[in-house]
């Protein structure tokens, strides 16, 4: 399928996961993954065992490629951004995964960098056939309400995927653009390609770079992606990731669909991202504060007059791009 490009003009009901105890349902579920759920201790890249603090914010510790925080606040806008990027893209998967995928009848699916799981949570109450597995670098999971068709593990992406070949159906990744550094996305995509299964499906979700606006929009925006750029990581990579899937031998991508949003529109979608914007450029203050020249009194009147900039037109663009590979039903090869 060829790639789209939208501009969201409609407003769709927003609906939170339904959160039940291990214990409590009536439904049969099919059994986990045979897979080992231990910490891997003698990793010489850590998980998150420590964090350091600044500005009253807990980052990942000092080693670590990633820029924003682990802490509630972090994890109430990543719950806000899933229902918004749920509501642009009419729902949590693309339509070729839909049709590739039988999470209906029971599907092994791994989210990489879950976070809280909220993607996991909501995906688990609408396929409740299907089992979900989550790992993250950081322990923010749900501790004690769960689905029962749910489980987390600690794991450190850039030192591999502790599962065996052929696992999962269909693996998700979203919004690793201040994860990465540029040459480590060819080794975690092929690291997804040796975990899926012939015929299982990657879906990448990955954003822009803030476009257009007031002259002040174009400053933060431009500032923005020059950190990006100086700390080895792409500023571009949705518009690039689903050429490089394209060239890794045993990918074929199935869907790429873009999302353009006007963070000026009155719609609530827009208000969303709006919101999610200006908690991105107050969560990244510790690594964006002496580019913008500012300070830590002055950091707060930046972010008052970033959220009114961002109404103002020529309104700032910022775009969403999906893309589903899958790999090939018809490879032999266990790895790429």
């Amino acid at each position: 399928m060829g790639a789209r490009l939208s501009i969201p003009h409609t407003r769709h009901k927003r609906s939170s996961p339904k959160r039940t105890s291990n214990n409590s349902s009536n439904k049969s579920h099919p059994p986990a993954p045979s897979i080992d759920q231990s910490v891997d201790n003698n990793s010489t890249h850590t998980v998150c065992s420590s964090s350091c603090q600044s500005h009253g914010r807990s980052y990942h510790n000092t080693t670590s490629s990633y820029w924003l925080p682990n802490d509630d606040d972090e994890n109430d806008r990543l719950t806000a951004q899933h229902f918004a990027i749920k509501t642009l893209f009419n729902g949590n998967i693309g339509s070729s995964v839909k049709n590739l995928i039988p999470l209906q009848t029971g599907a092994y699916v791994l989210d990489v960098g879950c976070a809280s799981g909220t993607w996991m949570l909501d995906m688990a109450t609408e396929y409740p056939a299907s089992h979900f597995m989550g790992i993250d670098i950081c322990d923010t999971f749900p501790n004690s309400i769960r689905p029962p068709n749910v489980d987390f593990k600690l794991a450190n992406l850039t030192t591999g995927l502790p599962f065996p070949n052929n696992t999962f159906d269909l693996v998700n990744i979203r919004l690793f653009i201040l994860a990465l550094k540029r040459d480590e996305w060819q080794f975690i995509l092929k690291e997804i390609y040796r975990v899926l299964k012939p015929g299982g499906c990657l879906q990448s979700t990955e954003c822009g770079m803030l476009e257009g606006g007031t002259d002040f929009m174009r400053w933060a925006g431009s500032t923005f992606e020059k950190v990006i750029t100086a700390r080895d990581q792409e500023p571009w990579i949705s518009l690039k990731l689903p050429k490089i899937i394209q060239g890794i031998d045993g990918y074929k991508v199935m869907e790429t669909e873009r999302k353009m949003i006007p963070l000026g529109n009155s719609d609530y979608v827009c208000k969303d991202f709006h919101y999610d914007a200006v908690m991105i450029f107050k969560a990244a203050q510790p690594f964006l504060m002496d580019s913008l020249g500012l300070t830590a009194d002055t950091y707060p009147a930046f972010l008052e007059q970033l959220s009114m900039e961002l109404r103002k037109q020529p309104w700032v663009l910022w775009s969403f791009v999906v893309c589903v590979a899958q790999k090939q039903p018809s490879s032999s090869s266990l790895e790429p």
